[in-house]
């Protein structure tokens, strides 16, 4: 199943249904629709029952005429009692249907989302309604309510219509007075479930907080500041505050939920008092026999029992429906690129140059650009190294160069040709990236290796390995060896480790261009001077660029870019900077003394 972009309505809920499960879902529905029809059926067959066991006890007809109608009420009553067990069963089979395809579509379509959308809170809350949409805790669980809300609602509206239509044949005045009180029913429910679901998406914010605190409090990485640093105490108690902040936006949505539920069985109760006294009226009058009064009156039971509940709460998930359905709209309507989640594309042609011309770039939630006016030049086979204060735009053009942001202004030039023109997969097999932030995988030492070329053999791997001085590591563990505490037996690595890992990812790469991005920040001068002095040996024959606080580790560069306000403000190698006595050479004389 893959989601299109269009806009989605509440119907929608049925079809993405029918799409995930074309068995299982139609068999709940003829199922559920068959019961709708058992409340009228009832009246004719109690009528019949009744009036023919009358007219026996008379002697006015043969007894034999009441087993008709009574087997017939019997298997109504059994079809009643097994349709709900039936039905549970099938949910679950529905609910799985819904997991492996609706779920997965959703995934799907989140892979191939532009990065920008990642870093945007309000795009990200609409993921996460999209993923544990109110009290329903995942989507599969979400669309399997939904639609059972929709399909009962139809049965609770074929029932509802039968009935009243038989009741209006014999007592038409009373049919009406049902149809009067449906208006506000229906009103009311449809407010409360729009209501619920705004109160809900409201608190996103909180409960990403709430989310965010509860993992500080209980996951293992922080355990260890958690008891050198004691601040469980101060971060439980934002917890609580926050927790509660959040609880009383919830209670209040509830609350009022509530209130509108009981008016409504307010309104349901004094509507079924009213026609079950005008029922009275023309069965004390002979104008409906025995029979029909009380087929009639059960009915009529059912029907205000189904508008106390069933149609009351279905109305109101049907508008929560709604509601889920407008996220999924803004959710599909994302800008995003079916080549993102791509392979790289090896058919390319070498790398020869990357050009920036007075590029500017402001990130989306920004006010100030970050790149201001930036330009300069790399050309094949050159080490680069870029430098300059926090928030000087380093990290940011690397973002620009492998694509995940495209929003810029100016000219960025890879081998002469605009980098827009370039699709994804060919942007990934120029760039391979060790980012600041990067990913730490539950997987063995040669899958997280391995992650970068997809084609690397086992040899491959362990020289990736050597190259960022890994060799102890997998000697004592073997590459198979899981890393984490995801598997029984796995391996527990350090900070300095998972950056060596990430450098092999990089280092097998076949991509012709390698950036690090602060990528030996965890490890101490003599570890990050052999992995740099390793990785120029392993990148030989590659461009490479190096972006770091570290300023000594950039004499290993051919260009240093000093960057500051958004562009070049130097450039020139390591002699040329210090002679210069600029910028660079002020920055380097601060950090002199960490290199002697």
């Amino acid at each position: 199943m893959k989601l299109r972009t269009r806009k989605y309505t509440v119907l929608d809920c049925i079809g993405i249904s029918l799409r995930c499960s074309p068995v299982i879902f139609p068999l709940r529905t003829l199922l559920t629709l068959g019961k709708a029809f058992i409340p009228a059926v009832s009246v004719t067959l109690t009528a019949q029952f009744v009036d023919a066991a009358i007219a026996a006890a008379q002697g006015e007809a043969a007894f034999e005429l009441i087993f008709e109608p009574l087997l017939l009420l019997l298997l109504t009553i059994a079809y009643s009692l097994f349709q709900p067990k039936l039905l549970t069963l099938l949910r679950t089979l529905f609910q799985n249907d819904l997991r492996l395809r609706f779920r997965t579509a959703l995934l799907d379509r989140r892979a191939r989302l532009d990065y920008k959308c990642i870093e945007n809170s309000d795009d990200w809350d609409v993921m996460r309604r999209l993923n544990t949409p109110n009290e329903y805790k995942s989507p599969e669980a979400a669309m399997a309510t939904y639609a059972s809300a929709l399909v009962l609602l139809i049965s609770a509206a074929v029932t509802i219509i039968s009935v009243t239509t038989l009741i209006a044949a014999q007592v038409w005045w009373v049919a009406l007075l049902i149809c009067v009180a449906l208006v506000p029913l229906v009103l009311l429910s449809m407010k409360s479930g729009e209501k619920n679901y705004d109160a809900f998406a409201d608190v996103s914010n909180e409960y990403r907080k709430t989310t965010y605190l509860n993992e500080v409090l209980t996951f293992r990485e922080t355990a260890a500041e958690r008891t050198v640093f004691g601040y469980t105490d101060a971060v439980r108690e934002d917890y609580r505050q926050q927790s509660n902040h959040m609880l009383d936006k919830e209670f209040k949505a509830h609350k009022a939920a509530f209130a509108s539920m009981n008016m409504n069985s307010i309104v349901v109760g004094a509507v079924s008092a009213a026609c079950m006294g005008l029922l009275l009226i023309p069965a004390l009058s002979g104008a409906i026999s025995f029979g029909m009064f009380i087929g009639l009156f059960n009915a009529l039971a059912t029907v205000i029992s189904l508008m106390r509940w069933t149609l009351i709460n279905n109305i109101r998930i049907a508008a929560e429906c709604n509601k889920y359905m407008q996220d999924l709209t803004r959710y599909v309507h994302m800008p995003s690129d079916d080549s993102t989640s791509a392979a790289p594309d090896r058919d390319i042609a070498p790398f020869e140059s990357l050009e920036f011309r007075d590029v500017r770039f402001t990130y989306p939630t920004g006010e100030h650009p970050v790149l201001n006016g930036l330009s300069f030049t790399m050309r094949r086979g050159g080490h680069y190294a870029f430098v300059g204060a926090n928030g000087a735009g380093k990290t940011t053009i690397t973002k620009l160069v492998t694509g995940l942001y495209r929003e810029y202004e100016g000219q960025i030039l890879l081998n002469g040709v605009e980098l827009r023109e370039y699709t994804p997969a060919q942007l990934k097999a120029y760039f391979a990236c060790v980012f600041q932030d990067f990913a730490r995988y539950h997987i063995s030492f040669k899958e997280n290796i391995a992650l970068g070329d997809e084609r690397a053999d086992e040899a491959a791997v362990l020289e990736a390995a050597h190259s960022a001085g890994l060799d102890e590591l997998i000697e004592k563990n073997g590459l198979d060896a899981h890393i984490g505490k995801l598997e029984e037996n796995g391996v527990d690595v350090s900070g300095g480790e998972w950056q060596r890992i990430a450098m092999a990812r990089c280092i097998i790469s076949p991509a012709q261009v390698k950036i690090l991005d602060e990528p030996t920040a965890a490890l101490d001068p003599i570890a990050e001077s052999e992995v740099y002095e390793n990785f120029r040996t392993i990148s030989s024959g590659h461009t490479t660029v190096l972006i770091s606080h570290r300023l000594g580790s950039t004499k290993l560069a051919d260009t240093i870019f000093v960057l500051d306000g958004g562009k070049v403000v130097e450039s020139g190698s390591f002699d040329e900077l210090m002679a210069l006595n600029g910028l660079y050479a002020t920055m380097f004389e601060s950090q002199r003394s960490w290199y002697i």
